[in-house]
């Protein structure tokens, strides 16, 4: 990529290798589709000619922040699913936790499912699936891309997904600070867009709807009445018909 970058602006391949790193990683390296992107980039005079010296320029940040092309975004979605099943299921694990996922998140669940999703991910991401900010964030590189690895899964599997990081993330996060720890609302997120119907076990049901109550009370403390109204509602959800009677308190 480099080569046909510096041959096409006409510099040395060290000037111009930052510029080819950010095309290969939004082209996947392929030739048609580095011509398309630098066509393209020309026409919003991201690249463009400086008169003194002239000489071809850009902007790199802006390049960087640009939004992969629809043409590469369908030939991702297309060959996704024919990538190793490992590496789909690392882009599925992180489309069930959102559009990023943390360094810390991905250490509590490679432990939860036995596996190396840093790695996973760190793959998928040099493929141009994610992107990866210094190994401490990974995040979709396209929300249709999200979207896609998300409805790859059944509605049951995706239940049953977000039941058990929720509940893995739960785990770290009682162990660390309780309602205090940065991971209690994102497992309690996660597990509650599982729902009451993956969970069989009602002494399970009572715990997680105390700790949606325990949610809702410190989102009281942040002045964040929404996010407890939600919490309390889904606290709710997991209590037996007979909560009036059973669980007053």
């Amino acid at each position: 990529v480099n080569r046909l970058v510096s041959d096409a602006l006409h510099l040395i391949p060290s000037i111009t290798r930052p510029l080819s790193s950010i095309l290969h990683r939004k082209t996947r390296g392929l030739p048609f589709f580095v011509r398309r992107l630098m066509y393209s980039l020309e026409q919003q005079h991201l690249i463009h000619v400086q008169m003194d010296p002239p000489r071809w320029t850009w902007d790199l940040e802006r390049i960087a922040d640009l939004e992969i092309s629809e043409d590469v975004l369908a030939l991702l979605m297309k060959e996704m699913k024919s990538l190793p099943s490992d590496l789909q299921l690392g882009l599925q694990v992180a489309a069930c936790i959102g559009t990023r996922i943390t360094k810390h998140e991905i250490d509590i669940l490679s432990r939860d499912q036995g596996k190396n999703l840093y790695d996973m991910l760190s793959q998928v991401s040099m493929k141009g699936y994610m992107n990866n900010d210094n190994g401490s964030i990974f995040s979709f590189a396209h929300d249709k891309i999200e979207q896609a690895c998300y409805e790859s899964m059944s509605i049951e599997q995706r239940r049953v997904n977000h039941m058990r990081y929720g509940l893995a993330l739960c785990a770290y996060s009682m162990e660390n600070g309780g309602e205090y720890c940065e991971l209690f609302f994102p497992a309690l997120n996660q597990i509650n867009r599982g729902g009451p119907t993956v969970v069989d076990d009602s002494n399970q049901k009572d715990i997680i709807a105390d700790l949606n109550l325990k949610g809702g009370i410190r989102a009281i403390e942040l002045s964040d009445v929404s996010a407890a109204f939600k919490l309390f509602t889904s606290g709710i959800w997991f209590l037996g018909d007979d909560h009036w009677e059973s669980q007053y308190d």
